[in-house]
This record gives structure tokens, C-alpha cells and sequence, in this order.
């Protein structure tokens, strides 16, 4: 499981947009934050990562905003999660995204 100290924001950053590439979404990529958001179509999600750890993600019956200092990424199941003083908070993929690779 690859996991980033905010620090590491280029990496950190290369990684998220590499982590949503087989996930049904836009990434949207600035200088301080990347973010992740689902067709509304779909299941309405979203994620945005700020380069100072701050974070915000919403799902269908809940968000959270916070301060993070590491982030791991899963590829099975599809999560990410975050990790800060007195916080550790698990963000699911819903399998609804997730673009089944096809045999070439």
C-alpha cells in the first residue's frame, strides 16, 4: 500500500492521479490541491486534498473536513486512507466507479 507524507505533495499528487484513472470521475489539479469528483450520475462523491493536509470528501449520507498528515492508497478494495493527530478516516471507492480493466 503506497503511503505519502503530505510533505511529498508531488509525489502525493502523481500517485491520487494515477490511483483514479480506473475510476469513473474528473481530477482537477492545481499547484496547492487535487481533487477527485464522480459523475452525479453515477454515485455523487467527491475528494479534495489541499497541499497543507487539509481535506475535505463527501459521500452520498455523509462528509467530513479535517487536517491530515499521511495518505495511504489500497487498489483492492479501492480506498484511501487518511491519517492525522486523533484522526483516521477511510475513503471507499464505490464499486459503482470503478472501471473494470479489459483484456487487451
Amino acid at each position: 500500500m503506497p503511503r505519502f507524507s503530505v510533505n511529498q505533495w508531488d509525489e502525493l499528487s502523481t500517485f491520487f492521479t494515477s490511483f483514479f484513472r480506473h475510476v469513473s470521475g474528473n481530477i482537477e489539479q492545481t499547484g496547492d490541491s487535487i481533487r477527485f469528483q464522480s459523475p452525479v450520475t453515477l454515485v455523487e462523491t467527491s475528494l479534495h486534498l489541499f497541499r497543507d493536509g487539509t481535506f475535505g470528501a463527501n459521500m452520498p449520507l455523509h462528509g467530513i473536513e479535517s487536517k491530515v498528515e499521511t495518505v495511504d492508497f489500497q487498489t483492492e478494495p479501492h480506498r484511501i486512507t487518511f491519517i492525522g493527530q486523533g484522526l483516521e478516516y477511510i475513503y471507499r471507492i464505490p464499486t459503482q466507479l470503478v472501471i473494470m480493466e479489459r483484456d487487451e
